[in-house]
C-alpha cells in the first residue's frame, strides 16, 4: 500500500486529482481504516471553516480616547487577582452605543460582557467622570492580560437565540473586522496573590 500525504487526501476529497490517481486513492482508502479515519478528520476540517477572529487594534492605538486609572480604584497601581481596574472612555460620537467587553484567552478574543440581553449597558449609562465615562473591570488570573472595549451602535444585531458565541456576535465581529465599530485594547500585568 502507498503512503498518502494529507495534501493528497485533501486533493482527493476536493476532487482535484486526475481520474487514475483518484481511483488509486479511493482503493487505498477503502482498504485501510486508518486512512478512512484521516479522511474523515480532514473532511471535518474542510466542512467547518475557521471562525474569523475578532480584529482589534493594538494597545498603542485607539478608535476613541481611553485611559487606565488603577489608583482611583485600589490606591495602588499593582494588580492582583480579584482587583478592579478602571477605564475612562471618551465618546467616539453622539450615536447611542452599547458597551461590549472582550478578553483575550488562548490567543482568541471572547466577549465576556454582556452575557444576556438584560446585561446590555449603553455608554451613557456608565458613571460620568467629567467628559468621560467610567468602566470598572475585575481581573481574575495572574499573568499578562489583554482586554478590549468595543462600542457598537445600539442598532447592532445581537443574535441572543444562538448558543454559539461566533454566531451570536457575528455582527460585532463583522463590524470590528471592517473597522466600523470603534474599539480599544489595554494590556495589564496581574501579579500572583
Amino acid at each position: 500500500m502507498r503512503t498518502l500525504s494529507d495534501a493528497t487526501l485533501l486533493a482527493w476529497i476536493a476532487g482535484a486529482l486526475d481520474p487514475g490517481r483518484a481511483s488509486e486513492v479511493a482503493e487505498d482508502v477503502a482498504a485501510n481504516a486508518d486512512l478512512q479515519a484521516r479522511v474523515h478528520l480532514l473532511g471535518l476540517q474542510l466542512a467547518e471553516p475557521p471562525t474569523p477572529a475578532f480584529r482589534l487594534p493594538p494597545p498603542s492605538f485607539s478608535a476613541f480616547g481611553v485611559s487606565r486609572d488603577l489608583e482611583i480604584v485600589m490606591g495602588d497601581p499593582t494588580l492582583r487577582p480579584g482587583d478592579r481596574f478602571r477605564l475612562l472612555l471618551d465618546r467616539p460620537d453622539d450615536r447611542p452605543r452599547w458597551v461590549v467587553v472582550l478578553s483575550r484567552v488562548d490567543r482568541q478574543w471572547t466577549v465576556v460582557f454582556p452575557e444576556s440581553p438584560e446585561d446590555l449597558i449603553g455608554l451613557e449609562e456608565l458613571a460620568d467622570s467629567g467628559a468621560r465615562r467610567v468602566l470598572d473591570l475585575v481581573v481574575a488570573d495572574p499573568g499578562r492580560q489583554r482586554w478590549a472595549v468595543a462600542l457598537p451602535e445600539q442598532s447592532l444585531s445581537i443574535r441572543w437565540d444562538e448558543s454559539k458565541p461566533e454566531k451570536r456576535w457575528e455582527a460585532l465581529r463583522s463590524g470590528l473586522l471592517s473597522g466600523t465599530i470603534p474599539a480599544v485594547t489595554v494590556d495589564l500585568e496581574v501579579l500572583a496573590a
